[in-house]
C-alpha cells in the first residue's frame, strides 16, 4: 500500500482495497487493488500495461500514419529489453510494453521512429529528416530514453 507506479510519464499511488469490481483498477489518480489479489500482483499489472500499451500506442500510431499518410502491418506489444521498437520487413510495428510508463512524447517519438522504417530502412540523414518532420522534439525524447529508460520497469 502506497508504492507508487508510473503511467504516461507520472507516478500513481497504489492502495489496497477490501472489495473492487475488479482485480486492479486505475481510477481517481490511483491504482487500486483488491487485497485478496495481492499475490497476483505482478500479474496484473503487466496485463494492465500490456492493455493500456495497446491501446495508447496504437491510436498514437493511427494519428502518426493518417498525418503522414503511411502505411504499416501489425502492431504488436512486446516485453523487449534491448529496443524500444522494431519494424519489421513486412511493415509490422513492434514495440515495447515498457513504453507506456514514458511521457507521451517519448511514446510519439518511437512511433515516428519506428514509422519512418516504413521509407528509410536505416538511419541515414533523410531517415533523421523524416523522424524530424513527424516529431520535430524528437532529440529531447531520444535523449530522456538514453538517460531515464532502464527507469522504466514495473
Amino acid at each position: 500500500d502506497g508504492e507508487r507506479f508510473l503511467f504516461l510519464g507520472q507516478e500513481y499511488p497504489l492502495r489496497i482495497v477490501e472489495s473492487a469490481s475488479k482485480p486492479l483498477v486505475f481510477e481517481n489518480g490511483e491504482f487500486q487493488l483488491f487485497q485478496h489479489s495481492c499475490y497476483r500482483a505482478r500479474t496484473l499489472f503487466t496485463e494492465w500495461y500490456r492493455h493500456q500499451a495497446h491501446r495508447v500506442i496504437g491510436e498514437r500510431t493511427m494519428v502518426f500514419a493518417e498525418q503522414h499518410v503511411l502505411q504499416f502491418g501489425r502492431i504488436s506489444i512486446k516485453d523487449m529489453r534491448s529496443r524500444w521498437g522494431s519494424c519489421g520487413p513486412d511493415g509490422s510495428l513492434n514495440f515495447s510494453v515498457r513504453l507506456v510508463l514514458a511521457p507521451l512524447s517519448v511514446i510519439d517519438y518511437v512511433v515516428a521512429h519506428e514509422l519512418a522504417h516504413l521509407t528509410h530502412r536505416n538511419h541515414s540523414r533523410a531517415f533523421w529528416d523524416t523522424v524530424a518532420e513527424m516529431h520535430p522534439n524528437y532529440r529531447q525524447d531520444r535523449r530522456y530514453l538514453a538517460k531515464s529508460g532502464h527507469q522504466l520497469e514495473f
